[in-house]
């Protein structure tokens, strides 16, 4: 018989009782390839069989016990992890009813052929062995097979979600829109972060035009916290540099939450000009694709400034003396009809802390680029401004919006923080600097009238140190 080339690694033991007869037992199994270990005591293959377990046992049914050991007491026999067969002759038939009941592979006879006993039990082991093989590779493929099915699973998990988010990603930068001006891109962005579930809170800083401060917009939006002014160790011309992100960091710990995001809006520069610092569910923005994120907002924020620069001649709120003189005496004159109020804003008090201060110097172009984009800011409807010298501000307030913007002008002058721009701030805390706001009737001699009528009673109030400019009478006009 033709015996499977897995009998050749079999680990057959003998546990007989008579040496001579296993002899004739592994010669069998020798023509068979097989080569087996003989064990004479039962406490010797029992502590054999613990450490290595055989593939088949042949044992002699007089040697099931030993003393109080009993072979069917083995932990493997009870486990059913040991396979054996049962030799026997006729004079000891009798004890083979101790095998009954037992999960064996059979008997072999010693006064029958022992070749074909022992070929037809190592064939049933044999395919025993190759199914379990089998078996064993199957589990491995099926393993295998688990394993790579997760994956996909995985990787189109990964895909749905990155799929997912970018387009909750395009759709959030999308909602920003064609802005018409800087502060209708920072409204439009506000209303996005305050309308998206994953923001907890945020707040918006951008730069002033001089570089000189990061100031937080005023907004009553949901989620929105406005964070402090931040003034600068030095002046960011170039967007906002890595060390004043990190000071504003500082500063949205404290009004938002200790772990904030940082989204970057970027314009003329590599440095971002706008940064939203938000608190985020994380949970619900795995995969959220945050520089892309940020360049779409740059894009959109790109595309507003070119707009501007394209219509700044039309957009622009500033006019000069000149035409805002004609402008009031085709009032006066003409009786044109008028679409704004104009309103004074006399900075005399200021000037006089400055001539009463003159050794603290006062950053006139930080202070006057300021004032007026935060004016701007502020003011709503067809206004227009014209700067007439230091000393004053003429504001056309425009006649629709003018009980609105006329509370805002006076709200805001009122609480501007002039002193910040004296280089020692400190000491010009408590000084009043604040401007007056009047109201003039639209003539450019009344305009001029008043001006130098309040220039006089300023020269007149202020203490006389030296001749200056304002002791001198004004030309009558």
């Amino acid at each position: 018989m033709q015996v499977n080339q897995r009998t050749k690694q079999f680990q057959v033991a003998l546990l007989m009782d008579d040496i001579s007869e296993a002899k004739v037992i592994s010669d069998t199994l020798r023509e068979l390839g097989i080569y087996a270990h003989f064990y004479e005591d039962l406490d010797e293959y029992w502590v054999s069989a613990n450490s290595d377990t055989p593939d088949l046992t042949i044992i002699d049914v007089k040697k099931m016990s030993s003393g109080t050991m009993l072979f069917k007491n083995h932990p493997k026999v009870k486990g059913n992890a040991l396979c054996y067969a049962f030799y026997y002759k006729d004079d000891t038939k009798v004890l083979l009813s101790s095998t009954y009941g037992m999960n064996h592979y059979g008997y072999i006879r010693k006064e029958v052929n022992l070749t074909g006993q022992i070929q037809s039990i190592l064939r049933r082991r044999n395919e025993e062995l190759h199914l379990i093989e089998q078996n064993i590779q199957l589990a491995s493929r099926v393993d295998r097979l688990q394993k790579r099915s997760q994956r996909i699973i995985n990787d189109a998990q990964i895909s749905y979600n990155f799929e997912n988010q970018y387009q909750h990603m395009m759709n959030l930068a999308d909602r920003v829109g064609n802005a018409r001006s800087k502060d209708d891109f920072i409204k439009n962005l506000a209303s996005i972060f305050s309308e998206w579930n994953a923001c907890a809170s945020y707040g918006i800083y951008h730069l002033t035009v001089n570089g000189q401060k990061l100031v937080s917009p005023k907004f009553i939006r949901p989620k929105y916290n406005q964070l402090p002014q931040l003034w600068l160790s030095k002046p960011c011309t170039k967007g906002i540099e890595e060390y004043a992100i990190e000071m504003a960091e500082e500063v949205a710990f404290d009004s938002i939450e200790k772990m904030v995001r940082v989204v970057k809006v970027s314009g003329a520069y590599d440095s971002p000009e706008l940064i939203v610092m938000a608190k985020f569910d994380e949970d619900k923005l795995q995969d959220f694709q945050w520089s892309l994120f940020e360049d779409r907002l740059s894009s959109a924020y790109r595309k507003q400034l070119l707009a501007a620069q394209a219509t700044s001649a039309q957009s622009n709120h500033e006019i000069d003396v000149w035409e805002a003189f004609s402008y009031l005496d085709d009032i006066h004159f003409h009786q044109a009809r008028s679409s704004h109020k104009l309103f004074m804003v006399d900075f005399s008090t200021l000037l006089n802390a400055i001539k009463e201060k003159h050794g603290n110097r006062f950053y006139w172009k930080s202070f006057y680029a300021d004032f007026n984009e935060e004016l701007t800011s502020v003011l709503s409807g067809n206004f227009k401004l014209t700067q007439y010298g230091a000393q004053n501000l003429m504001v056309f307030l425009d006649k629709t919006t003018m009980d609105v913007d006329y509370q805002r002008l006076r709200a805001f002058v009122s609480s501007f923080e002039f002193w910040r721009y004296f280089e020692d701030s400190n000491i010009m805390m408590t000084e009043n600097m604040f401007p007056e706001v009047k109201a003039v009737a639209p003539s450019s001699v009344n305009y001029i009238r008043q001006v130098y009528s309040d220039i006089m009673n300023a020269g007149s109030q202020a203490p006389r140190r030296h001749k200056s400019v304002w002791d001198e009478r004004p030309l009558e006009v």
